[in-house]
């Protein structure tokens, strides 16, 4: 005879839900929106952060250099591994359920770096990093209660502001001081231009901008008293060659339309704005009094 259907015991209550979006008081950690929080009684606590601890590159972890005998110094490591615990408090075995899903959810893996936000002293912070798989303890999730090992290898061994800022120049009118309307013919001699950024790093550690330069704008470029960056170019109006430090790429319009910069040129890679106030000029030509040449510059303060 067939074995009759017997329903599952219903849950007692509504499922928990997670908190998401960015963190908004000290203690508080966020990974794809997912808040954890380090106050007892959260639905999804964070028992454990390591937030710091850099690591050095120790003789007996790598080989020497050019392997001829000769230490080059203490290096960072391109990867840090930041250990996490959290623990879930549900009503039931099903709530426990659904809150590991979420949390699996937002650790899954990243093929890209994703921020992982931390708020402390009421500034949010952030690291670049790809989430590692969990590992949870089940021999209480049927009281409705796990504590999870996770983790996060940090891309980057630096962290950084939450928040990027944005500074933006343009370049000096052509046509010393005429401004339009122009009435044609009029020469206009070309000249070269010097719109300035002030960059101020409020941390600790070089950072690596995220430099927009936009049309019309002849052999555009840009200099600092420790690097340079200039295009044999001339691009059109509203065109915007993009110059990403972190990536050490520059393009124009999509990331596969790369432009390396000319001849004597820095390595884009190192292009970094050091901790303090950094001068950031721009050179080329502008020939259009209409449309000026604009150099938009981003960057977070960085810390180690």
């Amino acid at each position: 005879m067939p074995i009759p259907a017997v329903e599952p015991p219903a849950d007692a209550g509504a499922l928990p839900e997670p908190l998401y979006g960015d963190p908004y008081q000290d203690g508080q950690a966020a990974l794809r929106g997912l808040i954890m929080d380090t106050r007892a009684g959260s639905v999804v606590r964070l028992m454990r952060l390591n937030w710091y601890g850099i690591r050095s590159v120790r003789e007996e972890d790598e080989e020497r250099s050019g392997m001829h005998g000769v230490w080059t110094g203490t290096d960072l490591l391109p990867e840090l591994q930041v250990p996490m615990s959290l623990r879930i408090s549900a009503r039931s075995h099903a709530g426990a359920h659904y809150l590991l899903s979420r949390i699996t959810e937002a650790f899954r893996p990243a093929a890209e770096p994703v921020p992982l936000l931390y708020r402390q002293g009421g500034t949010t912070y952030l690291r670049w990093g790809k989430p590692r798989l969990l590992e949870p303890d089940t021999a209480t999730m049927g009281v409705g209660v796990s504590v999870i090992e996770a983790g996060f290898v940090s891309t980057d061994p630096a962290y950084y502001s939450h928040r990027a800022v944005r500074n933006t120049a343009t370049l000096p009118a052509p046509g010393g001081g005429i401004a339009p309307p122009l009435t044609p013919p009029l020469a206009l001699p070309e000249q070269p231009g010097g719109g300035i950024i002030l960059a101020l790093n409020r941390g600790t550690w070089p950072s690596p901008p995220l430099l927009q330069l936009t049309g019309p704008w002849r052999t555009p470029g840009v200099t600092t008293p420790s690097w340079r960056l200039s295009w044999d170019l001339d691009l059109a109006a509203g065109q915007v060659l993009t110059v990403d430090v972190a990536a050490g790429a520059a393009y124009l319009g999509s990331p596969d339309a790369a432009r390396p910069p000319a001849a004597g040129s820095s390595v884009v890679a190192d292009c970094l704005l050091p901790s303090g106030t950094t001068r950031l000029r721009m050179t080329g030509t502008a020939t259009d009094p209409t449309r000026l040449p604009q150099l938009a510059a981003s960057w977070r303060h960085a810390y180690l």
